[in-house]
């Protein structure tokens, strides 16, 4: 008999790989019913890298912090030797009589200052406050990094649910011929009983009962495995008569995009906006008010060849004029890097635009199988139970009829299988629109 599952071998091991890599200790609480609903926000709620988001908010109020530190007064404190080539001399040609009255002291060509120096910003042309926003903006790109990387793992738990669903659909039907072929055995022992049948005819059910015994063993290792990397994902034990519900059939609607990516090129795009003011803000003069205190020879009057205390203050404008150098060219880099992020932002809308016809068309079809599965259902279900009555009544074959049974053990298979991808695709479209919960 065919056996179906919804994941190929590459993704099962992909997941295996990526949920060893991430699995941390999970309560103990089990979850008698489970949605797909609840399974994602298990998922997203301890997936480790959501922890990101504190850390993240601890680092943007201690960046902010010290950026504002900027705002308080700047002290410094320096010390300078110096020696000079020459000093400033008064020579005058004075009468001799006046000469020993107006006496002019000679300076020290080494001289010698020490200085502590405060600086209050009034105005630094918005530098302070564009660096606050950068902070901000890198922070926010950040936590959105984090929210698309939560979408991947909502994809990897849609995965997983509506692979365990459609095995537990499979063994459903094969619970249900199992019933059949036990209900078909019995007539054959009556068959032989009354010299109708052969032990072969007996042998010949058994076969088929073995053949699905060990089909059905087959997908609940398969099943019991997916189980067991979805409790790594959630974090939560999932005993065996957990049940999985299937998600209900709901409308879709082309309606606007809604995905997490978009709202990331519109941070980078704020991001890119931030540096553009930066860029301009560091171009601007600053004006504050100045306070110096310090000793040395000389001090402010430079007539006293003598070490003294000097003071002086006032308000000060400095302007960088070397960061115009490369203005021209950081402004353009920028405008350059926000005109890739809107090619890639088309790029990414064509993409998801012809991924949603693409899932759109999938979903019609699926449908559609889906109806003509329970016509093909009802016909191999009619053809069977001609064959049961025939073979009870001594002209049919048993093994027309056990051929019977698993054409509409396949027809059944395949129409479980249907509709969880039919189901499954609805979720897919909607995880493409940015629409899921």
């Amino acid at each position: 008999m065919a056996t179906y599952v919804l994941l190929n071998m590459k993704d099962f091991f992909l997941i295996v790989s990526f949920l060893w890599l991430v699995c941390l200790p999970f309560p103990l609480r089990a979850q008698s019913v489970l949605t797909l609903d609840t399974c994602r926000q298990l998922a997203v709620k301890n997936y480790p890298l959501i922890q990101q988001y504190g850390l993240i908010d601890k680092i943007e109020q201690k960046t902010l912090s010290t950026i504002g530190k900027s705002y308080l007064p700047q002290i410094s404190l320096g010390a300078q030797v110096s020696y000079q080539s020459d000093v400033t001399e008064i020579s005058l040609d004075l009468p001799s009589e006046l000469a020993s009255v107006f006496e002019f002291p000679t300076l020290n060509k080494d001289q010698y200052r020490a200085n502590l120096e405060a600086i209050q910003i009034i105005w630094d042309g918005g530098r302070i406050a564009s660096q606050k926003n950068i902070a901000k903006a890198v922070n926010d790109v950040q936590r959105q990094e984090i929210k698309l990387s939560l979408y991947a793992v909502k994809a990897q738990v849609d995965k997983l649910f509506f692979g365990i669903l459609a095995l537990d659909e499979q063994l459903k039907v094969l619970d249900l011929v199992k019933n059949e072929l036990e209900e078909n055995r019995k007539t054959v022992q009556s068959h032989i009983t009354n010299g109708l049948a052969t032990q072969t005819d007996l042998d010949l059910v058994d076969v088929e009962v073995l053949n699905l015994e060990q089909n059905r063993m087959e997908q609940k290792s398969i099943r019991q495995s997916m189980t067991h990397i979805l409790e790594l994902l959630i974090h939560t034990n999932i005993e065996n008569d957990t049940k999985f519900i299937k998600p209900s059939e709901e409308p879709v609607t082309q309606g606007v995009l809604s995905r997490p990516e978009l709202r990331s090129f519109d941070l980078n795009n704020t991001l890119y906006k931030r540096q553009y003011q930066v860029v301009l803000s560091k171009n601007r003069p600053n004006i504050g008010l100045f306070a110096q205190g310090g000793y040395g020879r000389p001090g402010l009057n430079i007539l006293e060849n003598k070490f003294n205390f000097y003071a002086v203050g006032g308000i000060r404008l400095t302007w960088n004029l070397s960061n115009l150098y490369s203005k021209k060219n950081e402004l353009q880099t920028i405008q350059e890097k926000k005109e890739m992020l809107d090619v890639q932002r088309e790029t990414f809308l064509f993409n998801t635009g012809l991924e949603l016809v693409k899932q759109y068309g999938e979903i019609r079809k699926l449908k559609e199988m889906v109806k003509k599965d329970d016509e093909i259902i009802a016909l191999r279900n009619r053809i069977k139970q001609v064959g049961e009555s025939k073979y009870k009544n001594g002209i049919y074959r048993l093994t027309d009829l056990l051929r019977d049974i698993t054409s509409e053990n396949q027809a059944r298979q395949i129409r479980s299988l249907h509709e969880i991808q039919y189901l499954m695709s609805i979720q897919n479209y909607k995880h493409i629109q940015g629409a899921e919960k």
